[in-house]
């Protein structure tokens, strides 16, 4: 019974922990079964939680049965209902028994709402629950990324995909799972969308490496970076799982192949992507992977590692010239597994009002409920901007000890997350900080940065910041016809200093007030 009171606490993160839905299983610390259980039930039952909370909601399984919570209700309906084999705990523990006894009601009511939903069979409803957003925004695609490491877009057609045919992105949106199409990207080289849903995970091509599935938007990081030979070595400061070190690594590779003679041309196998991750955990994740891309011998793994441990003045790190920073950040902009993606039933009126000690009926009734929203809403704002000013501050620091690599000349910082203060005010702040003018550092401007991402249409937010700094900021949105999460990226390189002192007098004149820095406005959505 364990692994559904953990699955509870995962799913309602009432300590408001940012970062995927994975990334908080495999951080958490008091969980008593292993991250891959508790991650499998907590992001199956997340999928199926808007048709799950319609089921209890309508069972009045909380009015009856109060000692279940509703994260604690959705998990154990997902599997009485949706298990093959059941509940995973003896039919004799008191939390089973509770659920158990109201089997017949909730099995009535997922036949209501599939049919509803116009859906003959259950597989049918899983289908479109995979492929559409439960806000009813834009289906997402299945990304992958074809890994050159061991393959080509070309070899990999050929030989796993050779019965689909290519098409637009929007048809791939509007497609079924099962559909046999797919889409090449213009802005990412290597990179394919097949139809939201499509499973791939039991494919020959990615238990074996050849495709790794990582977001579009995901992909920006490293192919800004743009690593190359004559950069020396590469960092990648936080790594775990993996995704965007595998394509630092292919993206390495490709340059290395590129030399013009054999003599100059630098050992392939050789160690050139220094991989940092502190948590040992999710550090098995980063070698399981490296391995199975054939990166390992590729990549240094420094685990568990803190890159801000690291002393840049040491002579070990007077080759590296380029540096990939993706920190933990508030994951507001990720697609299906972002806070609050899980949709929790309601409790009756008169369960809240009775925990509340609140009026049930009446005039006073609901003026003190509309007062009770008020102040959870304000609490929430409350909670959130502290919450985005410790994650700032953290990523400000992080971005500062990249830049005082005495070698480094460019870094990319990136977040999935939607919010100003953990994107263009850790910018902003980095530029006018000691580090940054010390260090001459600059934005990646929109001309300079490779074909792809010069050609990305979405950019930074305008509102208040430097032109040059929006400008230089590529921002994702998600739900859109683009296909891809809430993320956002910049490049920084290392020329030019009188462009900080420009920053810094359009700060001093007011053009960027102190209360932007922070990243907050009125329009923060």
């Amino acid at each position: 019974m364990s692994l559904y009171y953990d699955c509870a606490t995962l799913l309602a993160n009432e300590d408001h922990t940012g970062g995927s839905l994975k990334s908080r299983v495999y951080s958490a610390k008091n969980i008593k079964n292993t991250p891959a259980h508790v991650y499998a039930l907590a992001s199956a039952v997340t999928k199926w939680s808007p048709v799950l909370a319609e089921v209890i909601e309508a069972s009045g399984l909380l009015a009856v049965e109060r000692k279940l919570t509703p994260a604690l209700a959705l998990a154990l309906t997902h599997d009485l209902l949706l298990r093959p084999r059941g509940l995973s705990c003896p039919s004799t523990h008191p939390l089973a028994r509770a659920i158990t006894a109201h089997r017949t009601r909730l099995s009535a009511e997922l036949t209501r709402v599939r049919l509803r939903r116009r859906h003959a069979t259950l597989p049918s409803l899983a289908a479109a629950l995979d492929a559409h957003a439960p806000d009813g925004s834009l289906p997402h695609p299945r990304w992958m990324r074809v890994n050159t490491l061991t393959t080509t877009p070309k070899e990999l057609l050929n030989r796993a995909f050779n019965n689909y045919t290519e098409t637009t992105l929007a048809d791939v949106l509007s497609a079924k799972p099962t559909d046999c199409v797919y889409y090449r990207d213009t802005h990412v080289p290597d990179l394919l969308a097949l139809p939201p849903g499509a499973d791939v995970s039991k494919t020959s091509v990615y238990r074996g490496g050849n495709v790794i599935l990582q977001d579009k938007a995901s992909c920006f990081p490293a192919l800004l970076l743009d690593p190359r030979p004559e950069d020396g070595r590469v960092v990648d400061a936080c790594a775990a799982p993996g995704n965007k070190t595998t394509h630092l690594a292919a993206l390495y590779a490709s340059h290395t192949s590129d030399s013009t003679t054999a003599s100059d041309t630098p050992d392939t196998t050789a160690s050139r992507i220094v991989a940092f991750e502190r948590d040992a955990g999710r550090s098995k994740i980063l070698a399981k992977m490296l391995k199975t891309a054939k990166a390992d011998e590729r990549v240094d793994v420094r685990a568990p590692a803190d890159f801000l441990a690291a002393d840049p003045g040491d002579e070990e790190w007077d080759d590296v010239g380029a540096i990939l920073l993706d920190p933990s950040c508030s994951g507001s902009g990720i697609v299906g597994r972002e806070d609050g993606a899980c949709v929790f039933p309601r409790a009756p009126a008169d369960v809240k009002g009775a925990a509340k000690g609140a009026p049930k009926k009446g005039k006073m009734g609901k003026v003190a409920k509309e007062e009770r929203v008020k102040e959870d809403v304000g609490a929430e704002e409350a909670a959130l901007k502290e919450r985005l000013t410790a994650l700032s501050a953290f990523q400000l620091h992080m971005v500062e000890h990249a830049m005082r690599f005495p070698a480094c000349r460019r870094i990319t910082y990136s977040t999935c997350s939607i919010h100003g203060a953990e994107n263009e005010a850790v910018v902003i702040r980095s530029l006018i900080s000691d580090a940054g003018r010390e260090g001459r550092w600059r934005v990646l401007r929109r001309e300079e940065q490779v074909e792809g991402m010069k050609a990305w249409g979405v950019r930074g937010d305008r509102g208040g910041w430097v032109h040059e700094v929006a400008e230089a900021c590529i921002r994702c949105e998600a739900g859109t016809a683009e296909g891809t999460m809430g993320f956002f990226v910049c490049g920084f390189v290392r020329d030019l200093p009188d462009w900080n002192e420009q920053v810094e007098e359009e700060a001093e004149e007011g053009r960027v007030d102190e209360e932007e820095w922070t990243g907050f406005s009125d329009d923060e959505g």
